[in-house]
């Protein structure tokens, strides 16, 4: 039973009385008067930038007319500034203590054909002992198929196996996926090294697309250079749905995306997926992820 909630927000530590859903709609809230602050002080900063604009040019014009006039008049405009400057550079922190970001998007490009892109027959994995349990299933453009099974059954072996990547099982079965397919496969494990920028070169993704979107996840810019291999694992996983979300894709594999997240990125990964419906074979323990987004779910069992 929960009777209190601990938020560990960008800028503070709130604790709110009550559960779960108690702390949604206080969320909400605030996130609605704080949107309403942020366009009220975006308005703010636009009308002080274009009055300091026109004062610029009136001590401009005064330079041109070097009179007694002028000179009060240029001396004037010049206190103005400073003024409207000190203003907007104060606006404009209050502008970024509000943590209201856009909302996530994934880079998704839809076929029109065909409308299945994988179909699994009788697929089986052996090795001694070691059976993974017989799956038949198929894809069609714009589904989330969920891979659901107890830890251990085989679950992110099946998915190696489908994308002819290296395992120790002995495979039997057939596996029908389009050729050409731009695929983006979000590992279980966090394997990424190297710095963001090394990884979007080596990925042929622009940087600033991944960082706009480690930006929405909450990350903070002081990280964006430093060793993937040094963050922490909730950080690591961050950047890895970042590059998957950023490169361009006609399907995507996640295996365990939620690992090591906080409760409002969660959020963020589910409003994403039922915004888009990105075509997806997803792998995952969080119920609440799986109902979300599930079009068809795949059970593994003995």
């Amino acid at each position: 039973m929960i009777n209190h909630v601990i938020s560990i927000d960008r800028n503070e530590i709130s604790i709110y009385k009550g559960n779960f859903d108690t702390w949604q709609r206080q969320k909400n809230y605030q996130d609605e008067r704080e949107l309403s602050q942020k366009r009220q002080l975006q308005k703010d900063i636009n009308r002080l930038k274009v009055t300091a604009n026109e004062r610029r040019n009136w001590a401009l014009e005064s330079e041109v007319n070097p009179d007694s006039t002028a000179r009060k008049m240029m001396k004037k405009a010049q206190h103005v500034l400073k003024r409207i400057d000190k203003s907007v550079s104060e606006k404009q922190s209050l502008l970024k203590n509000i943590e209201i970001e856009s909302p996530l998007k994934f880079n998704y490009q839809e076929l029109k054909y065909p409308k299945v892109l994988l179909q699994v027959v009788g697929l089986s994995l052996k090795k001694s002992a070691i059976v993974v349990p017989k799956v038949d299933f198929k894809i069609e453009v714009n589904q989330v198929v969920s891979l659901m099974g107890p830890n251990g059954i085989g679950k992110s072996s099946m998915v190696k196996s489908i994308l002819g990547l290296s395992h120790f099982f002995e495979q039997s079965g057939d596996i029908q996926l389009v050729k050409g397919l731009k695929i983006s496969y979000l590992r279980q494990d966090n394997e990424l090294q190297g710095t963001i920028r090394q990884l979007a070169e080596q990925k042929q993704i622009e940087p600033e697309l991944i960082f706009s979107n480690l930006r929405k996840l909450g990350f903070e810019r002081y990280l964006f250079e430093q060793p993937i291999e040094q963050m922490s694992q909730g950080q690591r996983r961050k950047v890895a749905l970042a590059v998957s979300l950023s490169e361009k894709a006609n399907l995507y594999f996640w295996d365990e995306p939620l690992n090591y997240l906080d409760v409002i990125t969660r959020q963020q990964i589910i409003e994403a997926i039922k915004k888009q419906h990105p075509t997806m074979l997803l792998i995952d323990h969080d119920q609440d992820l799986i109902d979300s987004v599930s079009s068809a779910k795949v059970y593994l069992h003995y």
